[in-house]
């Protein structure tokens, strides 16, 4: 006895959750919808019930009623959002690589009588670095024009009653912790 309560106290000093409401589906939420064929849909909800979830999917009089039995996981929008960071250093690192690796393949041994022989590089891999800090320097305000511009769709898992029969998932937190979610269903369909 005394055993287990250690080890349950020492799991929970080592490994800190935390606590999390179930976000409940309400109407006007828009979701998206992943069935357990594969096919994804999303809309806006029109009303729930314990076995049903009816989408609007923005075309006049026609809503979908989906069974939540054949639904693997439903998802609320947070909205969309910027995340210049990470959209910034994907343009940048895409174009420095692209650039090099162009440079690299098109490199050839400098002849003396060719007007290309200003700077000779003298191997790929010196091509490669060359292609490599340009594409850099072309990459900057392209990953800047892209990090502002470019928005992208914020999901948050939702809980529906009856959608889901027992999952464990472990999701990401502040920093470097992690926790396990956990739901199991309790009511017969």
């Amino acid at each position: 006895m005394r055993a287990s309560i250690c080890l349950l106290a020492a799991v929970a000093i080592c490994c800190p959750l935390h606590a999390t409401a179930q976000v409940a589906a309400t109407p006007g939420d828009r979701v998206r919808v992943q069935s357990r064929d594969g096919a994804v849909l999303v809309g806006v909800i029109s009303a729930v019930s314990s076995d049903v979830i009816v989408l609007s999917q923005g075309v006049a009089g026609q809503d979908l009623a989906i069974p939540l039995a054949g639904t693997e996981g439903i998802e609320r929008s947070l909205g969309r959002r910027r995340r210049f960071g990470r959209n910034f250093g994907v343009t940048l690192g895409v174009s420095a690589a692209a650039f090099g690796l162009a440079s690299a393949l098109a490199w050839q041994p400098c002849r003396e009588t060719s007007i290309t022989c200003l700077h000779p590089i003298e191997s790929r891999t010196g091509a490669f670095g060359f292609g490599l800090a340009g594409g850099a320097l072309i990459g900057l305000p392209l990953g800047v024009i892209v990090g502002l511009v470019a928005k992208s769709e914020e999901w948050e898992p939702i809980f529906v009653p009856g959608s889901q029969s027992a999952k464990i998932s472990i999701t990401p937190f502040v920093g470097s912790q992690f926790g396990v979610v956990g739901s199991i269903s309790l009511g017969a369909r």
